[in-house]
């Protein structure tokens, strides 16, 4: 009686308003939430080209599922051209199909399979292809996946391969097309974003839901890299704090010069700890090293949130941040917490002060607007350092939030 009284009593029979959005090509969807995540998608995606698209496999029976799932998401299929059938009939036995799908027979090896390919991708009917390859003692996947770099773009989509042939495919790729991969899940996506350190210009998220991929996106923006804002402070105060718990940073990654982590007392103002990159008479380079400061402090962790030093272990990520800006991600390998003399560090920029607690040693530094490294030992009032200013002077779980917080 409500759906009577409501304008959802058109519906009338189901199965008219299906074949009519069919027809019309209109997509239907079940949820509100999937309607306007669609929307936002092809708001921000290009419309495809005139033409459908084209399986290729060696393996019949998938080629006959990818074709089922192409019809039941009305993705059209392209008719070859009769060069492209006459090229096809050139390279494949007789009792190949030289129609859509193309099955190059399961005896293929990666000479037939990528020359099929090839051809495949040439006809203008042609505007995608779908690569379908079963491994086999004949057919080099890697091999025949390269072949796929004449394309526009690559879709790469396996269940046992990926992240090795990933990057065999980006290094063949390079300067040629684009390659998109298809993720399971956040730990997938990571990697193969990551792959040769250039990763796949795009991953597809196969996720079960609009909360997970939201979630996962969620979570991949604060692997990102970026660039932050820094700015010049002046020193106002250094003085002896006696001992402290402070915590060396060690990661997976080989720092350079100029680059460090931030880190402070204070949720508003961070400082640039330098790396241990630089020669000394003291101890050899540890360019994997950050002598962070004492365990209390704060160590930007992403781009937008904190971890308290003393919360770091194998594992964890940190910022690493040039002194230009430049932030990267960093696996932390191993933090050693030891008792060490510590120096107070005061510093401000632009009206807001703030502190850091740092081992009193000369090979502890931070570093100059310039980029330079400079030893705490030297710092003095009216030294120059790099800091950065999150915007935020609270802080929950590591997250900023918008609340008065008093931190002296």
């Amino acid at each position: 009686r409500a759906a009577a009284s409501h304008t959802g009593s058109i519906a009338g029979m189901d199965a008219a308003y299906d074949a009519a959005f069919k027809q019309t090509r209109v997509l239907r969807f079940s949820r509100i939430d999937e309607m306007f995540d669609a929307a936002r998608a092809f708001a921000t995606q290009p419309l495809p080209e005139d033409g459908g698209a084209a399986i290729v496999t060696n393996a019949g029976g998938t080629g006959v599922l990818l074709a089922d799932a192409c019809e039941l998401n009305r993705v059209p299929l392209a008719r070859f051209s009769t060069s492209t059938i006459k090229e096809l009939e050139k390279i494949l036995p007789p009792h190949a199909s030289f129609r859509n799908p193309l099955d190059v027979i399961g005896d293929t090896d990666a000479e037939r399979y990528t020359t099929a390919l090839k051809i495949v991708l040439r006809d203008p009917s042609v505007n995608a292809v779908i690569a379908n390859m079963l491994p086999t003692a004949l057919l080099d996947v890697e091999e025949a996946a390269e072949a796929c770099t004449r394309a526009k773009a690559l879709l790469i989509e396996a269940e046992s391969w990926r992240v090795v042939p990933a990057e065999n495919i980006i290094a063949a790729a390079a300067g040629k097309c684009e390659v998109y991969a298809e993720a399971r899940d956040l730990r997938d996506a990571l990697s193969l974003l990551s792959a040769l350190e250039k990763g796949v210009d795009a991953v597809v998220l196969t996720a079960k839901s609009a909360e997970e991929l939201r979630e996962t996106l969620r979570q991949l923006k604060s692997y990102a890299e970026g660039f932050l804002k820094l700015e010049e402070a002046e020193v106002v105060r250094v003085q002896e704090a006696g001992l402290g718990d402070r915590a060396c940073v060690d990661t997976a990654l080989l720092l350079s010069q100029g680059e460090g982590m931030l880190v402070g007392s204070k949720a508003s103002l961070l400082f640039l700890v330098h790396s241990e990159t630089l020669e000394n008479p003291f101890i050899e380079p540890r360019p994997f090293r950050v002598n962070a400061g004492a365990v209390h402090s704060y160590i930007l962790s992403s781009l937008r949130g904190t971890s308290y030093l003393s919360e770091l272990r194998s594992g964890s990520s940190v910022l690493a941040v040039s002194w230009r800006g430049r932030a990267r991600r960093a696996v932390v390998g191993r933090v050693k917490i030891e008792k060490r003399p510590m120096l107070l560090v005061e510093a401000e920029a632009s009206g807001e002060a703030g502190t850091v607690l740092l081992q009193d040693a000369e090979t502890v530094c931070l570093v100059s607007p310039g980029g330079e490294a400079v030893s705490v030992r030297e710092l003095e009032e009216g030294s120059k350092v790099l800091v950065h200013k999150p915007g935020a002077k609270a802080r929950h779980a590591g997250m900023a939030v918008d609340e008065f917080v008093l931190e002296k």
